[in-house]
C-alpha cells in the first residue's frame, strides 16, 4: 500500500527527476501547438504550470503518506469496454463482493 511505502531517498529523488523529466521532455512542433492550444482553452497559465512543477520538485515521503489518507476509503471508479461474455466470464472468477458492474451503452 501506498503509506506503507518505503522510499530511500535516492528512490524519491529518481521519481522525482523522472516525473520532471516527463514534463520537459522534447516535443514536436505539432505536439507544442497542441499543448498551447490545450493550455489556452483550460486556462493552464504559466503560473499554474510553474507551480506544479514546484510541487514536484518538492515531493516528500510525507506527501505520498498524505495522499494515501486521501485516497483510504474512497470509492474509485474505472470504466472499462468489452464484451458481455468476458465480462461474465471475470465475474465468474470474482467474489459476490468484487462482482464487476456491467453497464451496457
Amino acid at each position: 500500500m501506498l503509506d506503507e511505502l518505503e522510499l530511500t531517498d535516492e528512490a524519491l529523488e529518481q521519481a522525482i527527476v523522472g516525473a520532471v523529466g516527463d514534463l520537459s521532455s522534447p516535443m514536436t512542433s505539432s505536439q507544442k501547438g497542441f499543448r498551447g492550444l490545450t493550455h489556452y482553452l483550460t486556462g493552464v497559465t504559466t503560473e499554474v504550470r510553474q507551480k506544479y512543477r514546484d510541487e514536484v520538485i518538492g515531493t516528500t515521503r510525507a506527501d505520498f503518506k498524505a495522499l494515501a489518507d486521501r485516497l483510504r476509503g474512497k470509492q474509485l471508479k474505472m470504466a472499462v469496454f468489452g464484451s458481455q461474455e468476458s465480462f461474465d466470464k471475470a465475474n465468474e472468477a470474482r467474489g459476490a463482493d468484487e462482482q464487476i458492474k456491467v453497464s451496457p451503452l
